[in-house]
């Protein structure tokens, strides 16, 4: 080879070694991620694939149609900004070819009269906007590539001015005027004409030779148009791609908002009060109703900025709620995966400004906002009083889960359902005697565990006062007991334990099992003692059927007399 240049040897080696070094690089990037770009090609080709055998509007779904239309809507909510700026360089191209018809000839006469046609139809929007509307969107998309066509016909500039002229049509008309296309194929075959306009001129036009001999001006022009036909391309199917993500976004917003509007709205139904927390657990809004649970409600008082977790009694029950609130222990289903939504329900207590503690329900639906911070829609029943409503499916967030022994809390009796069904003659049906007792009655128990006895208890059980505790309960259930009252007798003594499927023994010599909830109190002499609550089963009361004629038990008499003044929290 020989140069003919002195000095461009080196160049010409350095340039091979580079080329040579860069062609390397590719083909090892080839080989590392060849099964990753074969993917993504065929990714690539799938969807075109699916974009053009997307059915016409009039025979897609109604969420395609709607989709449709809000992507159609967002064009034109861009086309006065658009137009705005069509406006603006029309003007300045016609006072450009103003200024120089008179003195050089700046382009041919044609070139003159389609900017002033240009110019024209531009400042038809101008005195009335709703010439451009969604009805009519491609129709002036083509009519703006027919102008960059004029624009690059040989009665508007020579083949010298051609390859200038061909990039600014691609930067003021081609690229910006996509956003009037409804469609990307609409964009595609615009553009082939232009191209198709390009090349005849190139093949029947006689072009002069140029400057330096790097390339030929008709080759030069063919590669831009090229790259300006790709670079077009590319851009309408990203933009209409990218609308129809942003409308799917929103569409997912709108619903998730939705759902949780929902939500609110049956926890309002169900709830006491409803609050929002923040991804700290605060309150974000002043809620009225959480005052009034609270005896807060004076004026001038508000619950916003507070922590939930400060609203209860003992430092271990806020950690606990702090830990499911802020944790995954929540029910998720496929739809709220997808949205960032956790359903939730648990139960705790929460303390007013009297001091006095109440057992309360709590019905979370945690969610992600679109800055990706995650917010809490809490729902507060207060049940001291009633039955809570998630039962067995609610996260126990009390107080006393201190041993592997004591079970998760159930509020439903143990043989509430099936106790009817079961042989052995434990229906109630059997005992004319017995009385019917609602799921609803609740008994209590004062254990001594000093004396390891029953010292006293509700009317109900009463045959059960008096009786020592290795003769009521079975082994597992007396050192469940042992191990409550040994744990509650230092500090912490105001606790309230979940008690489930615990065996209680009966008069014809099998047992029953009962849930409920144990509570620590403090009698009027200082000494700790349990509270035994839950419902009785039929089993239980067969133990102990009193006639109308029998007077009441002498031990259960005598234990309600002598039981000691206690206080306790519900």
């Amino acid at each position: 080879m020989e140069f003919t240049h002195k000095g461009v040897e080196l160049f010409a080696i350095a340039s091979l070694a580079v080329e040579a070094i860069f062609a390397l690089k590719v083909l090892c990037l080839a080989c590392s991620y060849g099964q990753l770009i074969r993917q993504k090609v065929r990714n690539a080709a799938a969807a075109l694939g699916r974009f053009a055998s997307q059915p016409y509007i009039s025979r897609r779904s109604t969420e395609e149609k709607i989709r449709f239309e809000e992507v159609c809507q967002l064009r034109v909510q861009m086309i006065p900004f658009y137009m705005g700026c069509c406006i603006v360089m029309s003007q300045l191209g016609l006072i450009t070819g103003l200024s120089h018809v008179t003195l050089d000839g700046w382009v041919q006469p044609g070139g003159y009269w389609t900017s002033f046609a240009l110019c024209v139809a531009n400042m038809t929007y101008l005195f009335n906007p709703r010439v451009v509307s969604k009805a009519t969107m491609n129709f002036w998309y083509v009519l703006h590539m027919a102008f960059g066509a004029l624009f690059l016909a040989p009665w508007s500039i020579t083949p010298a001015q051609t390859f200038n002229a061909s990039l600014a049509v691609l930067a003021l008309i081609r690229l910006p005027a996509i956003l009037f296309a409804t469609t990307p194929f609409l964009v595609v075959g615009c553009n082939l004409g232009v191209s198709a306009l390009l090349l005849v001129r190139t093949m029947s036009e006689t072009w002069a030779p140029p400057a330096c001999d790097i390339l030929q001006p008709a080759l030069t022009l063919l590669c831009g148009e090229v790259l300006g036909l790709a670079l077009t391309t590319c851009s309408a199917f990203a933009l209409n791609g990218l609308l129809h993500h942003k409308v799917r976004r929103d569409t997912r917003h709108k619903n998730t908002t939705s759902q949780l509007v929902a939500a609110s709205s049956l926890l309002s139904l169900t709830c006491d009060a409803v609050v929002e927390l923040d991804a700290d657990l605060r309150i974000t809004k002043d809620s009225p109703q959480l005052a009034t649970m609270l005896l807060r409600d004076r004026a001038g008082a508000t619950v916003k900025g507070m922590m939930f977790t400060d609203l209860m009694p003992t430092e271990h029950e806020a950690e606990r709620a702090y830990e499911i609130l802020s944790g995954r222990s929540c029910t998720e289903t496929a739809a709220g995966r997808e949205e960032g939504i956790h359903a939730n329900a648990f139960h705790t207590r929460l303390v007013d400004s009297c001091s006095s503690k109440f057992r309360t329900e709590v019905f979370q639906v945690a969610y992600s906002q679109v800055d990706g911070q995650v917010h809490h829609l809490i729902g507060l029943r207060d049940f001291t009083d009633q039955t809570a409503l998630a039962g067995e499916k609610a996260v126990d967030a009390m107080e006393g889960c201190v041993s592997s022994m004591i079970d998760e809390f159930s509020w439903e009796p143990a043989e509430k359902a099936d106790f009817r069904d079961r042989s052995g003659g434990d229906s109630s049906e059997s005992e004319p005697g017995v009385q019917e007792l609602s799921v609803d009655d609740s008994v209590f128990l004062y254990v001594d565990m000093q004396g390891l006895r029953v010292a006293a208890a509700s009317l109900t059980v009463a045959h059960m006062s008096g009786k020592d505790l290795g003769e009521l309960l079975s082994e597992n259930g007396l050192k469940i007991l042992q191990q409550i009252w040994e744990e509650a007798t230092g500090e912490q003594e105001d606790l309230m334990y979940p008690l489930h499927q615990l065996k209680i023994h009966c008069s014809d010599g099998r047992y029953s099992k009962i849930s409920g909830r144990v509570e620590v109190a403090k009698a009027s002499t200082g000494e700790i003692c349990l509270l035994l609550y839950f419902k009785p089963t039929p089993r239980i009361l067969r133990s102990y059927c009193p006639s109308s004629e029998d007077p009441m038990p002498q031990g259960a008499d005598t234990a309600s007399e002598n039981a000691p003044v206690v206080h306790h929290s519900l």
